[in-house]
């Protein structure tokens, strides 16, 4: 069996076995990610014909789709080698299941990541590539491994086409000496060797995406900077200076500015998902530095009404005007921080600072950098730039959630339960958070179960009830309300800020 193994008739098929299994499988990928975009695509065709292309090629042997290749086709007047075939026949049935293994993987990224990246503006692609691949492929690296693994072994059909391969190699040599154990003992070990470095790579890829896996940031480069220079130094200048006045608010030499013109204005929001009524015409106006709570039961649209805000949903009817633009047109920046933060897990904390201000706006670099270290301090998070969000309290996550939708300096946040996902013992400090943002002069509209919340930074309390709105006022005089609501008011508190 030494002898065998060291035999170059041998090597050279064992060569030619991973040039087959390699070229095979990487047209598999290209192909199989290919089957995996067109069959996300919202066209019922596409999708059908992804799944019938999946469908056949996992019934069919592969042995029957090489001898097609070979056979077949060059009745059909297309000539190809057989080394093209056995090619050609794997990635084929490689794609097939590359297809579904990505597919899966996509789905196992939870749809808040997509949400979080809309929130922020970043493109289709860019969330895509950025984002959602890099998180699938670390849930989907031992199956694609496992595949790989395949292909090599799949190799052994190529004998019937007559591609001197490892396998067929081995044949000759027994069909001359007879020496069936040495000589298939040696093509065991070629084989076992092949595939056992294809696992070495694949745990090697695994820690590599692994969250585990300490590293430094590694902030993108920006290619839009020279297009959009003039956007992304305004945008910089911006940044700079809420970071400025948010320093200065925790040393205690800011005050809070008094509030500007009206900047979102709710007309008659309407909303519905088929039959389900969710927001029934809630009118409302915002005004520019106004910190606004909502307030109801669950289930009465407040939610919804941040969404259709931020332009993560369309409306069904009524109309939102963000500055004088009506959705989604939008001249002005807003940011979310959502309950559950859904901050970007393939991220560290820094890249999640810059990952907007470089892709979307074209910030430089460096610049992006330095304002996402400067809001992670401004945030308490200065020691953290390099980790991953899962290392983090919740009180962390949601902390670095609201530095993030700072990174764009927006003129308005709107958050979604901030504190409901926290222990009591950290909701203090994201409450601390808070209300450092609502001396910033930036509008924020808070959708809390929060009481203690409401008191210490609303400047109007709106209470909604089954999608409609029942009380707006200031806070000492809405909370009495919803201390006692037992969801059989209908009168509507006339406030300061709006009124019906």
């Amino acid at each position: 069996m030494l002898h065998y193994l060291t035999l170059p008739f041998l090597l050279q098929g064992a060569l030619l076995t991973l040039e087959l299994a390699g070229a095979g499988y990487l047209g598999g990928l290209v192909l199989g990610a290919l089957l995996t975009g067109i069959g996300s695509l919202p066209v019922p065709p596409l999708r059908w014909l992804v799944r019938t292309y999946v469908w056949f090629h996992r019934s069919v042997p592969m042995l029957l789709i090489l001898i097609f290749l070979y056979d077949f086709l060059p009745s059909a007047g297309i000539k190809l080698g057989a080394n093209v075939c056995v090619i050609l026949a794997i990635a084929l049935g490689q794609a097939a299941y590359v297809s579904e293994i990505l597919r899966g993987g996509v789905e196992s990224v939870p749809r808040a990541q997509r949400l979080a990246a809309r929130s922020l503006r970043i493109g289709r692609l860019s969330t895509g590539v950025r984002i959602i691949l890099p998180q699938a492929l670390r849930a989907t690296i031992p199956a694609l491994t496992n595949q790989a693994t395949i292909a090599v072994k799949e190799t052994a059909l190529a004998s019937v086409v007559g591609v001197n391969e490892l396998m067929l190699r081995s044949e000759q040599i027994v069909s001359s000496n007879y020496e069936y154990l040495d000589v298939f003992a040696a093509a065991t070990v070629m084989y076992l060797v092949m595939t056992g470095a294809l696992s070495g790579i694949g745990e090697a890829a695994q820690h590599w995406f692994s969250l585990d896996r300490a590293r430094r940031s590694h902030v993108r480069r920006s290619w839009r900077a020279s297009a959009r220079g003039g956007d992304a130094a305004a945008l910089a200048r911006q940044v700079n200076a809420t970071m400025d006045r948010l320093e200065g608010e925790r040393r205690g030499d800011r005050k809070r500015p008094a509030l500007g013109e009206p900047l979102i204005e709710c007309r008659d929001v309407r909303k519905s998902y088929d039959d389900q009524v969710v927001l029934a015409g809630v009118s409302l106006t915002i005004r520019r530095g106004e910190v606004v709570v909502l307030m109801g039961r669950s289930g009465s649209g407040k939610s919804t009404l941040l969404r259709l805000i931020d332009n993560l949903e369309t409306v069904s009817g009524g109309e939102i005007l963000i500055g004088t633009a009506s959705l989604p047109a939008r001249g002005i920046r807003t940011g979310m921080v959502f309950q559950d933060y859904n901050l970007f897990e393939n991220m560290t904390l820094l890249e999640n600072m810059t990952e907007a201000p470089i892709g979307v706006y074209g910030v430089p670099p460096k610049e992006a950098s330095r304002i996402g270290i400067r809001s992670l301090e401004c945030m308490g998070l200065g020691e953290k730039i390099d980790t991953h969000p899962h290392r983090l309290s919740g009180g962390q996550r949601q902390r670095a959630a609201i530095a993030r939708a700072l990174c764009v300096a927006p003129e308005a946040i709107v958050m979604d339960e901030p504190t409901s996902a926290l222990d009591p013992d950290l909701v203090d400090e994201v409450l601390q958070s808070i209300r450092q943002l609502a001396d910033l002069g930036i509008a924020l509209l808070i959708a809390t179960h929060e009481i203690r919340l409401a008191q210490l930074v609303a400047d109007r309390v709106v209470l909604l009830r089954d999608g409609s709105l029942v009380a707006d006022g200031p806070a000492e005089q809405v909370l009495p309300m919803w201390k006692t609501f037992d969801g059989t008011r209908t009168a509507v508190t006339t406030g300061a800020g709006n009124d019906k």
